[in-house]
């Protein structure tokens, strides 16, 4: 058996990457060439006719030629037809030399119905069968018509004689393509068992790198996660403070430090989120929070913030807006994060824009049947290099700050916005002339948001003086700095907070007494924050529940959403400023206006 799979090898049956039937054709056309050879001998012996032998020599050299043919070049459906082509023309003349219907041709046409039936697709089949049949029927129709051309056997012994030759060689060749197929089908068995076991061990490895993958992003994450507390707690107290001095009475100077320190706050808080927004996009963790928005509203407001921008940056720099008239009033966007680009696009225009002017574009496009709002933000500044526009929607690359005396940051702002126009499903582009000016500009979604939407999230804002009059606050804050700085910001808005060091102690006060609203920190000793919002809502004799609005340097939006699934109702997150603070609880107070 092993000198078998030897020879088989050598005369290409190794050849793997080959269809079984193209290998199996390469065998039996060697096989018949060579088989032919002693039949022709036993013809010779038994006297059959010099023309029969002929024929069968002209067959050995097809054969053997077809054998050369597709051991060296790709075996195709032509080829194929080839080989049965000499046999069906051949077995033409075969049956009048071999005796017609009483001869020994027959088995050669079980022959062929076995070797076709392997080496033909299955779509083919049919046609080589009915072929087959045709075949048959042609030649015996001749012999009816024509029986004077069947050729007599000169006695009943060579009759018998070639009758058992032929049987016999037919036997032979039917066992021979046996045992090459069950040998191919062993080969490639084992094949596959091996390819199996190799895509097991790939699928091992893969389910291995993932596992380090995730350890490695989760390490990652808590890294942040846990800086990003630890920077925000005292910048906590930088913002508050500093808020809490530009409503002093200061001189001159005073103002101007004062400034400085709210302005360099305000840089470190904006790499601080940068950094983190950047994680969550690269790690596909920003969730988004479509809702009914007015986007007039919000386009008015981008407005405001770009000309408060420019006149911080002591530069004289023209401002428009355009919006086009096909504007829908409200649409459902995640406002948070389409503020965020926006203001992204407009400080890197001022930044690097020293003379000329900024406009803020909207409208409404369409594109593959799609309605699309694209927002433009144009600039008359230095321009980008075209080789350079792919590299600054990088992190961390940035124009070469030389060129602009106000250059801050570290080069996130157009990866993050890149990663936030990818999340919602739109487009997002620079075009950029050298001194010319610059055009950033992202296409999203157009969603209009429904009435019934628009009703249900629009909530009554109190007027400002129900605010400083008659708020009941509990501050839950277990750092004595930033409980003194929170309490002294609500004092200026003219509430007397009412101030507890733990969790335990904010569910004690809460059961004891009504409070419309609590600011409640997360991470304190005894009883967490999350721990005591979970016992005043599952305590039903606190009742009407107060609105609870999370204070935590704990920034992500994960810790957000486990606030939410405590029962908190609103989240702010460290550092918080005066501004941020009053809008959260004048926004709690419409909210508590509803229920009743």
């Amino acid at each position: 058996m092993n000198k078998l799979k030897r020879l088989l090898n050598n005369l290409g049956f190794s050849d793997q990457d080959s269809p079984v039937e193209n290998r199996l054709l390469r065998i039996i056309s060697l096989i018949v060439s060579v088989l032919l050879l002693p039949i022709i001998v036993a013809n010779h012996l038994l006297g059959l006719p010099t023309e029969l032998n002929i024929i069968l020599v002209l067959m050995s050299a097809i054969y053997a030629t077809i054998f050369y043919f597709s051991y060296n070049r790709e075996i195709t459906l032509r080829l194929k037809l080839w080989f049965f082509g000499v046999g069906y023309v051949s077995m033409i003349p075969l049956w009048f030399l071999n005796g017609g219907m009483m001869g020994s041709i027959y088995p050669f046409y079980f022959v062929m119905f076995f070797i076709g039936s392997i080496l033909f697709e299955a779509k083919h089949q049919i046609v080589f069968v009915m072929g087959l049949v045709v075949h048959l029927a042609l030649i015996i129709s001749l012999e009816l018509m024509f029986p004077e051309f069947v050729f007599e056997y000169d006695s009943i012994e060579n009759k018998k004689l070639d009758m058992i030759v032929t049987i016999v060689a037919a036997f032979f060749t039917l066992s021979v393509l046996l045992v090459v197929f069950r040998l191919a089908y062993e080969r490639d068995r084992l094949k596959l068992v091996k390819t199996q076991q190799v895509l097991d061990k790939s699928n091992i490895m893969l389910k291995e790198a993932k596992e380090v993958a995730v350890n490695a992003s989760q390490a990652k994450s808590n890294f942040l996660a846990q800086m990003s507390h630890e920077l925000r707690t005292p910048l906590n107290t930088i913002t508050g403070a500093s808020d809490l001095l530009a409503k002093s009475e200061l001189n001159t100077e005073q103002q101007e430090l004062v400034k400085l320190m709210k302005e360099s706050s305000s840089v470190l808080l904006n790499i601080i989120s940068d950094i983190l927004d950047l994680s969550k996009v690269e790690a596909s963790k920003v969730e988004l929070f479509e809702a009914p928005v007015d986007v007039i509203e919000l386009f008015d407001n981008m407005a405001k913030f770009a000309r408060f921008k420019i006149s911080e940056s002591n530069k004289v720099l023209d401002f428009n807006m355009e919006l086009s008239e096909d504007l829908p009033r409200f649409m459902k966007l995640d406002e948070v994060r389409v503020r965020q680009i926006i203001v992204n696009l407009i400080s890197n225009s001022i930044k690097y824009t020293d003379k000329g002017g900024i406009i803020l574009k909207s409208e409404v496009i369409k594109r593959n049947e799609q309605d699309y709002l694209r927002t433009s933000v144009i600039d008359t500044g230095i321009g980008i290099k075209q080789d350079l526009i792919d590299k600054i929607q990088q992190p961390f690359y940035q124009v070469n700050a030389s060129s602009t005396t106000n250059s801050t940051g570290v080069g996130l702002g157009l990866a993050i916005c890149k990663g936030l126009v990818d999340l919602m499903e739109g487009e997002f582009g620079i075009e950029s002339s050298i001194n010319q000016g610059s055009t950033f500009n992202f296409s999203i979604p157009l969603k209009v948001a429904t009435q019934r939407e628009i009703k249900k999230n629009m909530l009554p804002i109190p007027n400002e003086s129900s605010v400083l009059e008659s708020t009941r606050i509990l501050l839950a804050e277990d750092n004595q700095v930033n409980q003194f700085i929170l309490s002294k910001i609500l004092m200026t808005m003219g509430i007397e907070p009412t101030m507890v060091s733990n969790g335990e102690e904010a569910y004690a006060a809460v059961k004891k007494e009504h409070f419309d609203i609590v600011l409640m920190d997360v991470q304190m000793p005894k009883m967490n924050g999350l721990e005591a919002t979970r016992a005043i809502i599952a305590d039903d004799e606190i009742y009407p529940k107060p609105h609870i609005i999370a204070i935590t340097a704990n920034a992500l939006k994960e810790d957000e959403r486990d606030c939410m699934d405590a029962g908190m109702n609103d989240f702010i997150s460290k550092p918080v400023s005066y501004d941020k603070l009053r809008e959260r609880i004048r926004h709690g107070l419409g909210t508590i206006a509803t229920r009743f």
